[in-house]
């Protein structure tokens, strides 16, 4: 993830586990202030539950703050881990 802040928005890596959760966590913290953000998530081919958990947290600490996440694109891999884990909907990615 060499420009997480890119003018667009949030571009994930493409491995979120438990290894970069923490990285990732102070990186999309950053990102808080932003008036609205979009999130690319196309480059994601692995992710763990620590890595879902992360970004619902992100989600849920924008939505506290009055702010939206607009994603613009997600892999199927992300696609996949939230629908396991029953976080579609909380993560804001459709049905």
């Amino acid at each position: 993830m060499s420009n997480p802040h890119a003018q667009d928005g949030v571009v994930l890596p493409s491995q979120i586990t438990i290894r970069e959760a923490a990285k990732l966590r102070t990186q999309l913290l950053a990102a808080l202030s932003q008036p609205s953000e979009r999130v690319d998530g196309t480059q994601v081919s692995r992710i763990d539950t620590a890595g879902i958990q992360v970004i619902l947290a992100y989600v849920q600490d924008r939505a506290r703050a009055g702010r939206s996440v607009s994603w613009c694109a997600v892999s199927d891999a992300l696609r996949d881990a939230a629908a396991r884990l029953g976080l579609t909907q909380s993560l804001g990615l459709g049905s």
